[in-house]
């Protein structure tokens, strides 16, 4: 069998696949392999996810709160700007 075109080599399984066999975005590792990692990995994933939302929502909402202060700092300066 020859491959020819877009083809590229699995890291995991090292066989050389079409690209259409990769997901797009993550083209170090087969569907295949993916999936068998996923398995294997998934409560350890879905843990890493959960701390990550967790983190990333604590981070928005200090922004959130910054910015506010700062829109109501720059509308306060435009009501004494007002003649």
């Amino acid at each position: 069998m020859e491959l020819c075109g877009q083809v590229r080599r699995c890291w995991n399984c090292k066989y050389w696949k079409p690209k259409s066999a990769f997901y797009k975005g993550k083209q170090y590792r087969c569907i295949e392999c993916y999936r068998a990692y996923y398995i294997e990995n998934r409560e350890r994933i879905l843990t890493a996810k959960r701390v990550w939302y967790i983190k990333n929502k604590e981070s928005r909402a200090i922004y959130a709160r910054k910015y506010r202060a700062r829109k109501e700092v720059e509308l306060e300066l435009r009501w004494r700007a007002l003649p």
